[in-house]
Protein backbone atom coordinates (compact mmCIF):
# COMPACT_ATOMS: atom_id res chain seq x y z
CA UNK A 1 0.00 0.00 0.00
CA UNK A 2 0.99 3.85 -0.88
CA UNK A 3 1.65 5.79 2.16
CA UNK A 4 -0.06 8.61 2.59
CA UNK A 5 2.21 10.99 3.98
CA UNK A 6 1.82 14.10 1.91
CA UNK A 7 -1.85 14.02 2.03
CA UNK A 8 -1.17 13.98 5.97
CA UNK A 9 1.42 17.31 5.45
CA UNK A 10 -1.21 18.45 3.21
CA UNK A 11 -4.16 18.71 5.96
CA UNK A 12 -1.82 19.38 8.92
CA UNK A 13 -0.43 22.81 6.60
CA UNK A 14 -4.21 23.48 5.72
CA UNK A 15 -5.06 23.61 9.44
CA UNK A 16 -2.24 25.38 10.23
CA UNK A 17 -2.89 28.29 7.55
CA UNK A 18 -6.86 28.35 9.34
CA UNK A 19 -5.63 29.00 12.71
CA UNK A 20 -6.44 32.49 13.75
CA UNK A 21 -3.80 35.08 13.42
CA UNK A 22 -1.61 36.78 16.57
CA UNK A 23 -3.84 39.25 17.68
CA UNK A 24 -1.77 42.54 18.89
CA UNK A 25 -1.50 43.81 22.59
CA UNK A 26 -4.83 46.48 21.55
CA UNK A 27 -6.56 44.03 19.56
CA UNK A 28 -6.35 41.34 22.80
CA UNK A 29 -7.50 43.99 25.37
CA UNK A 30 -10.30 45.01 23.10
CA UNK A 31 -11.37 41.59 22.90
CA UNK A 32 -11.38 41.08 26.77
CA UNK A 33 -13.57 44.43 27.31
CA UNK A 34 -16.06 43.52 24.76
CA UNK A 35 -16.32 39.48 26.54
CA UNK A 36 -16.37 41.41 30.59
CA UNK A 37 -19.17 43.54 28.94
CA UNK A 38 -20.94 40.64 27.49
CA UNK A 39 -20.71 38.80 31.04
CA UNK A 40 -21.68 42.00 32.80
CA UNK A 41 -24.65 42.35 30.65
CA UNK A 42 -25.71 38.56 30.94
CA UNK A 43 -25.09 39.39 34.47
CA UNK A 44 -27.60 42.48 34.99
CA UNK A 45 -30.44 40.37 33.00
CA UNK A 46 -30.01 37.65 35.45
CA UNK A 47 -30.44 39.66 38.88
CA UNK A 48 -33.14 42.00 36.73
CA UNK A 49 -35.22 39.02 36.02
CA UNK A 50 -34.76 37.72 40.06
CA UNK A 51 -35.71 41.05 41.03
CA UNK A 52 -38.91 40.87 38.81
CA UNK A 53 -39.86 37.59 39.51
CA UNK A 54 -39.59 38.77 43.51
CA UNK A 55 -41.79 41.65 42.43
CA UNK A 56 -44.43 39.70 41.23
CA UNK A 57 -44.54 37.09 43.99
CA UNK A 58 -44.61 39.77 46.59
CA UNK A 59 -47.11 41.98 45.00
CA UNK A 60 -49.42 38.51 44.65
CA UNK A 61 -48.89 38.23 48.58
CA UNK A 62 -50.29 41.69 49.25
CA UNK A 63 -52.91 41.27 46.72
CA UNK A 64 -54.01 38.15 49.04
CA UNK A 65 -53.95 39.85 52.23
CA UNK A 66 -55.94 42.65 51.34
CA UNK A 67 -58.50 40.20 50.06
CA UNK A 68 -57.93 38.31 52.88
CA UNK A 69 -58.46 41.42 55.06
CA UNK A 70 -61.45 42.33 52.72
CA UNK A 71 -62.99 39.01 53.43
CA UNK A 72 -62.59 39.16 57.31
CA UNK A 73 -63.96 42.98 57.78
CA UNK A 74 -66.97 41.69 55.81
CA UNK A 75 -66.88 43.92 52.65
CA UNK A 76 -66.79 40.95 50.33
CA UNK A 77 -66.59 37.19 49.34
CA UNK A 78 -63.65 35.16 50.30
CA UNK A 79 -61.03 34.47 47.27
CA UNK A 80 -59.91 31.57 48.49
CA UNK A 81 -58.24 30.82 45.32
CA UNK A 82 -56.06 34.15 45.08
CA UNK A 83 -55.68 33.53 49.28
CA UNK A 84 -54.04 30.14 48.24
CA UNK A 85 -52.08 31.47 45.55
CA UNK A 86 -50.69 34.29 47.96
CA UNK A 87 -49.51 31.39 50.60
CA UNK A 88 -47.77 29.85 47.78
CA UNK A 89 -46.43 32.86 46.77
CA UNK A 90 -45.54 33.22 50.19
CA UNK A 91 -43.54 29.99 50.34
CA UNK A 92 -41.69 30.47 46.93
CA UNK A 93 -40.48 33.87 47.81
CA UNK A 94 -38.83 32.57 51.37
CA UNK A 95 -37.91 29.54 49.68
CA UNK A 96 -35.79 32.37 47.55
CA UNK A 97 -35.13 34.55 49.89
CA UNK A 98 -33.31 32.32 51.81
CA UNK A 99 -30.16 31.31 49.44
CA UNK A 100 -28.79 28.16 48.72
CA UNK A 101 -28.18 25.85 51.76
Amino acid sequence: MKRRTTTRQQILAALAAMAPPDLTPEQEAAARRVAEAAERRIHEKAVAKEIAERRRLLNLVFRGADANIRALAGRGPRDEDLIARAHEAALELQRLCSGPK
